[in-house]
């Protein structure tokens, strides 16, 4: 009679499977039994609305419960995600990928997202054939403005059980918090982290009356309310949600999240220090009856054995070359994940970046957030170089970071120039202040291969600026004019205006500074620039080697 009952049905004498069966169910009766007192009399499987840091990780969890009949017969569990920013509508199936950061169980049940981005905000939900699950909806929080808690401290209760009233809409606000990261390294001591979310909930809510449901006397409580419409939504809103929503999110109205006790109620990190074991070797072992290694296969060191099945191929270490301006405020993100939540740990050269360390020896215009990303307050030459970041000791990502430098003064008139090249000089007549601009030793095109660093902000007077063909110098006797090679082409007159560079290290202001520069496009001349108001014109004495003295 039982000939043809599948094993996942009845698995006769088979212990091994009575036992996993056995478990299976009792897996199968404690989710309906969750799901069952979590909607309650109202029947209704409510949506929760979750936000998370820029940068961090959040878990979705699949509230679908699968009877071990179907667990075999039915596909896996589809997530599928709708963003907050797209205006199409359209829903996207989410799916793993080395790349994208996300991370599903193997039955599908969960999904980890690490390093999450501002457009993976939106509305997330599972399916199961025709059913479907609760929605999430998350909302991604890119304010760099945080506050530390720290645990060591005897305020420390204090800080975490915090709660503050709104009277006016009988709110309580209070800070949520995520579970602990994992220790951000091993066999040495480090750091792991937890963040807590400004939420509202309203203080006099009675927990087992639906708003929606007809016999429920919160009905008639809406109808005595409609004259506060602002009240009314933010109840209904507050009910939707089962009494808790994030201070930031898009479903509390405008009005609401701009009281100051929400509008200003920062998120909060939670740093302690940690210390944890490396796992030097996992050994994958197969063994027969009597307890006797059959076969065995060390997987840190990337052997594996034929009957394990294949392993997931860690992500790529990601490379980036960024260029940006100096004086600017800067973030270094790192561009790659393990896929894992262990904070990152960046480094130039070997050499590890302690964030203490780096905001001391900065005077706090570098420092490291929260997010474990490089702020830079502002921008300087000197911090251009190679950083690497990694997690669990392995690299995961490297940025070469190079800063271009860029001053520039706004002309107060238009500049005349009128006047050809010719072979032995060209006269060009201004009376404007100079405009200059330098970008990552290149100007105008002409490469820039050494020469004194402008060290003065205060503007020069431009009267006039000679050039002159095939070399020679300009007599500085009186520390008025400052000579200096440069390239000559077609666009000579841009390139003169672009190597209009202030003072040198010792000039101060009053003359301008030497430059050379590669790669000519015709010959050498002679730029010279009259600062006194005095000098219309001088005279020039061609020599073999130039030569001009510093004012």
């Amino acid at each position: 009679i039982l000939l043809n009952v599948d094993e996942y049905e009845y698995p006769k004498t088979n212990k091994i499977l009575r036992q996993l069966y056995k478990q299976q169910w009792l897996d199968y009766y404690k989710c309906l039994k969750e799901i069952y007192a979590d909607i309650k009399q109202d029947r209704i499987t409510y949506p929760k609305a979750l936000i998370a840091l820029e940068g961090t990780f959040v878990t979705l969890e699949c509230q679908i419960c699968i009877s071990p009949l179907e667990m075999h017969t039915t596909s896996l569990i589809d997530w599928y995600f709708n963003s907050s920013s797209s205006s199409n509508g359209k829903n996207s199936e989410v799916k793993s990928t080395l790349h994208n950061g996300i991370v599903n169980s193997p039955d599908n049940r969960y999904i980890i997202m690490y390093n999450i981005k501002l457009e993976q905000a939106g509305a997330y939900w599972c399916e199961v054939g025709y059913t479907v699950g609760s929605i999430y909806y998350l909302h991604v929080d890119s304010n760099m403005e945080t506050v530390n808690v720290y645990p060591d401290k005897a305020s420390y209760a204090l800080q975490v059980a915090l709660v503050k009233n709104v009277p006016a809409y009988k709110l309580k606000v209070y800070t949520t918090w995520t579970t602990w990261s994992s220790c951000s390294t091993c066999d040495a001591v480090g750091i792991k982290l937890r963040y807590g979310y400004c939420t509202v909930s309203l203080s006099e809510m009675l927990e087992h009356k639906s708003f929606i449901n007809k016999n429920a006397p919160i009905m008639n409580k809406l109808q005595h309310m409609k004259r506060d419409i602002k009240k009314v939504q933010l109840q209904m809103a507050l009910m939707l949600f089962k009494n808790k929503l994030p201070c930031k999110s898009r479903f509390l109205p405008e009005q609401v999240r701009l009281i100051p006790v929400i509008k200003n109620k920062r998120t909060e990190i939670m740093k302690q220090y940690c210390k944890k074991k490396c796992q030097k070797n996992i050994i994958f072992e197969v063994r027969d009856e009597k307890g006797n290694i059959l076969e065995s296969a060390n997987n840190s060191a990337g052997i594996f054995s034929m009957i394990q099945e294949m392993p997931e191929p860690l992500p790529s270490i990601a490379r980036s070359v960024v260029y940006e301006k100096h004086d600017k405020k800067f973030k270094l993100v790192c561009p790659g994940n393990l896929n894992t939540d262990v904070p990152i740990v960046w480094r130039i050269d070997d050499k590890t970046i302690i964030p203490s360390h780096i905001k001391f020896q900065s005077n706090g215009r570098i420092h490291i957030n929260s997010q474990m990303q490089i702020l830079f307050e502002p921008l300087k030459i000197g911090d251009a170089n190679i950083y690497s970041c990694w997690q669990n000791d392995e690299i995961i990502g490297i940025i070469k970071l190079i800063v271009i430098g860029e001053i520039e003064f706004k002309l107060n008139h238009h500049v005349i120039l009128m006047g050809a090249i010719v072979k032995k000089i060209l006269i060009i007549t201004t009376i404007v202040s100079p405009t200059f601009r330098i970008e990552g030793g290149i100007i105008s095109g002409v490469k820039l291969a050494g020469g004194s660093i402008p060290l003065t902000s205060n503007p020069v007077k431009l009267l006039t600026v000679g050039v002159f063909g095939k070399g020679g110098a300009c007599d500085c006797n009186d520390g008025a004019v400052t000579a200096m090679p440069i390239s000559v082409g077609d666009l000579v007159l841009e390139i003169i205006m672009s190597f209009l560079l202030l003072g040198g290290i010792n000039s101060g202001g009053s003359t301008l500074g030497i430059a050379y520069f590669s790669n000519a496009l015709y010959t050498r001349c002679i730029a010279y620039i009259i600062t006194k108001l005095s000098k219309k014109e001088m005279e020039i004495s061609f020599n073999t080697n130039m030569y001009c003295k510093n004012s």
